[in-house]
């Protein structure tokens, strides 16, 4: 996302992966991941390992009074089951690891992106990054009008002999109405940035437009990763995306490259981070071709439209407000308010997104009647953390502005 203009368009969104074990947890011989160079030629192998677990389940099961579940069919849905069960980690166990894990590495990331927005601020004045904000913003939403929950109805739906199915239909619709989208406000979001005071980000448009393209085709893979319960990958595309984008930005900027320095940032930052998914994730997991059904369609529809609706709602009481302050007072009002609005989001950003980010599958996973006083537990739990931070670091806030910007129109 766009750190230094205080965005955060991660498509809040679709998140996780982890191919890897969890430190102190031996991963079981013989058994890959699907995105593995060697998962295709050694399925005899993974099948080996199933049909050992399959034939010793009973005993385990009548030994504990459990009845047995069936395993799936599917191969990617063996792999994550055979796994699951050689861990021998409960859902809450997995919940929790994968919690630690993508609040560690955010809070990691994000302070390196915090980190690379403050040093941006000698290079660049409010009035830069307020035009790059106004772009983003205007990107952002045009993004999010054709984001209709692909990537949630892909871990909800996408289990069992239809996860092939479910989710090449949401990679196809996500990546098609993407496109679509980013590429009509490629085209006319040059005139939009103008009317809205802040004619020098037109030329930011279409490269943030390719940016936010390329964060789209990482969706469903992740969704594909945090499906299984990994969230490694996806801490690690979270955690170098973001080195990657604060030396780009900060090397640019100091280079006298103005907002751009914050736009070549992004894509830098969005290439980097698919290269991780798709290689923890694989190709074949969910760019496999399977034929569209009408049936298949309606149901995503059905189920993802009042998400992206929800989504637009969202993402205008958060963001519209910039290219509003920016047509009213200027880009350089809108940039010093991006700022503070970013600093003051960091509590909910940081660590409640990414709580919710691990909730979305176990959710998933848990029965129906149980959901309920999990969400309220899960909501009181990250309440008691974020209430504090976000009421401590507005008693500080005058003193850390003072501390951390630069004593000039920043202030």
């Amino acid at each position: 996302g766009d750190r230094s203009a205080g965005i955060d368009h991660r498509e809040h969104q679709e998140r996780a992966g982890d191919d890897s074990l969890p430190t102190g947890v031996e991963q079981a011989p013989h058994v890959q991941a699907p995105g593995d160079r060697r998962f295709r030629s050694d399925r005899h192998l993974l099948s080996a390992s199933v049909s050992e677990l399959e034939g010793r389940r009973p005993a385990d099961s009548e030994r504990k009074g459990a009845a047995a579940r069936p395993i799936p069919h599917d191969p990617l849905e063996k792999w994550a089951s055979a796994c699951g069960m050689l861990r021998g980690m409960s859902l809450a166990q997995k919940a929790a690891r994968g919690a630690l894990w993508t609040v560690t590495s955010s809070i990691g990331g994000r302070a390196v992106g915090v980190l690379g927005a403050l040093v941006l601020t000698r290079f660049l004045d409010p009035h830069a990054i307020g035009e790059v904000a106004v772009a983003v913003v205007l990107v952002m939403s045009a993004n999010w009008i054709t984001l209709w929950g692909f990537g949630q109805y892909a871990v909800v739906k996408g289990r069992g002999v239809d996860a092939l199915e479910v989710t090449f239909h949401a990679t196809v619709f996500s990546i098609v109405l993407g496109a679509l989208s980013l590429g009509a406000i490629s085209v006319v979001g040059g005139a939009l940035v103008a009317r809205l005071g802040a004619p020098g980000a037109a030329g930011y448009v279409p490269w943030l437009a390719l940016a936010f393209f390329i964060q789209r085709i990482r969706v469903v893979p992740e969704r594909v990763l945090t499906r299984h319960m990994n969230f490694r990958p996806s801490g690690h595309a979270l955690m170098v995306g973001e080195m990657a984008y604060t030396a780009t930005a900060v090397w640019l900027a100091a280079s006298g490259m103005g907002g751009f320095a914050i736009v070549i940032g992004n894509l830098v930052q969005s290439v980097v981070a698919l290269a991780i998914i798709v290689r923890a994730a694989g190709v074949a997991s969910w760019l496999t071709p399977v034929p569209l059904r009408r049936e298949r369609i309606r149901e995503m529809l059905r189920f993802g439209v009042p998400l992206g609706l929800q989504g637009i709602a969202s993402q205008a009481a958060r963001f519209w407000d910039r290219p509003m302050i920016s047509y009213h007072l200027g880009a350089g009002a809108a940039g010093a308010y991006n700022m503070a609005y970013n600093l003051a989001d960091i509590p909910a950003i940081q660590v409640g997104e990414q709580f919710a980010l691990v909730l979305t599958p176990s959710m998933a996973e848990l029965p129906r009647d149980r959901r309920a006083a999990a969400l309220e537990r899960s909501s009181r739990l990250m309440a008691l953390i974020i209430f504090p931070l976000a009421i401590g670091l507005g008693l500080v806030a005058s003193p850390l502005i003072s501390l951390v910007l630069p004593h000039n129109e920043w202030q």
